[in-house]
C-alpha cells in the first residue's frame, strides 16, 4: 500500500485533558519516529511561529482544524461512514510504515483504529478509550497532566506496537497456511500459525470448516472457524453431544461447551474428529448453515 512520506521532527497536539485520540496519534508518531519532539499546546498558531524560528517541520492533528483535526465541517469519513478522528486520519497515511503488508494495515485499522475512531467522535464507547481517559489527573491528584499524559502515551505505545507486530506476524503466515492446504474441509497444520485472518478471508480456503494444530500445552486440537472475524457462529459447529466431556473412544480429553474447541491426543485422532464433525454437519446435525 501507498501512503504519505513521514519527514517531520515536531507533532503537536492539545494540551489540558487527553484521550486516546491524541495519545495514540502521538504514540504512533514515535513508533514511526522514536526522536520526534512531542509537543502539547492551546496557541498552535504561536507554536508554529516557534517551530518556523527553529527549523522544525511540525505534523498538527487533533487540533488547529488542518488536515488531521477533524473537529470542523466536511469532516474526512471513512466509506462506512464513520468520522476520522485524529489518530484515524494519521493511521489512514502513515500506518504503511508500520504495517507495509495492506492485510496487517487493515487487520489494525479493524481492530484498533476504528474503534478510537468511533468513540471518540461520539458513536460507540469502548473499553480502551475510556480507560485512558481515566488515566487523567483526578480532581484531587497532585501529579501533573504532562506526567499522566506521558504514562498513557508509554501504556499506548505498548499496546499499538503489540496490534502491529500481531498483524504483520498473520500476514507473514499467510503463505506457509495456504501451503499446507491440499482442498477439502480440514485444514492441517504440522505447527500452530494464525490461520483464522486467511481461512475466513481467502477465496482459496472458502471450504474450510475445521483446522486441526498442534496444541502449546500438548496433543492436537480441532477449531471451527467463525463466518467473519469477532463472529461467535461457525462456518460449522461440532456436534452437541460432544460437548462438555471426554470421548476416549474418538481420541478427546477435552471438548470446550462454547463450541470452538476439541483437544485430542494425537494429529490422527484430531483429524478423524474433524472428518467426523463435517460429516455429521452434512448430513444436517448441528449445523450451523447450509454448505
Amino acid at each position: 500500500m501507498e501512503g504519505k512520506v513521514f519527514d517531520y521532527d515536531q507533532v503537536i497536539t492539545h494540551s489540558t485533558i487527553f484521550h486516546a485520540d491524541d495519545v495514540f496519534g502521538v504514540a504512533m508518531c514515535r513508533l514511526i519516529n522514536p526522536n520526534i519532539e512531542i509537543i502539547r499546546t492551546l496557541d498552535v498558531e504561536e507554536q508554529l511561529r516557534r517551530s518556523e524560528i527553529i527549523s522544525k517541520k511540525p505534523l498538527v492533528f487533533d487540533i488547529g482544524l488542518g488536515e488531521y483535526d477533524h473537529h470542523q465541517e466536511g469532516k474526512a469519513l471513512r466509506t462506512d461512514g464513520t468520522p476520522y478522528c485524529g489518530f484515524g486520519l494519521l493511521w489512514r497515511d502513515f500506518g504503511y510504515l508500520l504495517c507495509p503488508d495492506n492485510d496487517a494495515w487493515e487487520k489494525v485499522d479493524r481492530t484498533l483504529v476504528l474503534s478510537i475512531d468511533k468513540a471518540d467522535n461520539g458513536i460507540a464507547q469502548n473499553m480502551l478509550s475510556a480507560s485512558i481517559k481515566v488515566m487523567n489527573p483526578n480532581w484531587n491528584s497532585k501529579e501533573s497532566e504532562s506526567i499522566s499524559f506521558h504514562r498513557a502515551m508509554n501504556v499506548a505505545m505498548i499496546l499499538l506496537k503489540s496490534h502491529i507486530d500481531h498483524a504483520n506476524a498473520v500476514s507473514a503466515a499467510r503463505d506457509e497456511v495456504l501451503s499446507n492446504y491440499f482442498g477439502g474441509e480440514v485444514l492441517v497444520l504440522n505447527r500452530y500459525l494464525p490461520y483464522a485472518d486467511v481461512v475466513q478471508q481467502d477465496a482459496r480456503l472458502k471450504d474450510v470448516l475445521f483446522v486441526v494444530y498442534p496444541s502449546q500445552r500438548g496433543g492436537w486440537n480441532v477449531q471451527t472457524i467463525p463466518k467473519d472475524p469477532g463472529s461467535f457462529v461457525n462456518r460449522m459447529d461440532f456436534p452437541k453431544d460432544w460437548l462438555g466431556h471426554e470421548d476416549p473412544e474418538r481420541g478427546i480429553y477435552f471438548a470446550h461447551t462454547a463450541n470452538f474447541l476439541i483437544a485430542c491426543h494425537t494429529k490422527d485422532q484430531a483429524i478423524r474428529v474433524a472428518k467426523e464433525a463435517v460429516e455429521a454437519g452434512v448430513q444436517g446435525y448441528q449445523v450451523a448453515y447450509s454448505i
